[in-house]
């Protein structure tokens, strides 16, 4: 590699490490975001348990 690309090379690995954090931040926004959605799923699933057994005592009374 000749000195005059040196810089070049340079800016280019410097632009490909922002790339590299960049997706990794993605990432891990993307694992947030699924944990998030997987505690309001279990949330949903426990109301409805709750609901369900609401239903089922005041039809039974």
């Amino acid at each position: 590699m000749e000195v005059k690309d040196k810089p070049f090379a340079i800016e280019k690995l410097k632009a490909m490490e922002q790339t590299l954090a960049k997706g990794k931040q993605i990432q891990d926004d993307c694992s947030t975001v699924v944990k998030k959605l997987r505690a309001m799923l279990h949330s949903a699933e426990e109301q409805l348990r709750v609901h369900k057994k609401q239903t089922m005592f005041l039809t039974i009374s």
